[in-house]
């Protein structure tokens, strides 16, 4: 849960990262980046 809402991670083949659930958004260009708004939080 994020910000006390249902949301997903989805990974695509290129290695890009989305969140969401009825709507998706691009959280990162790659896992890492992906990873590291995770732990240090979204900007």
């Amino acid at each position: 849960m994020a910000d006390r809402r249902n949301q997903y991670l989805g990974m695509a083949p290129n290695g890009a990262v989305y969140v969401g659930m009825d709507y998706v958004n691009l959280l990162a260009d790659t896992a890492d980046e992906a990873l590291e708004k995770l732990i240090v939080g979204l900007r």
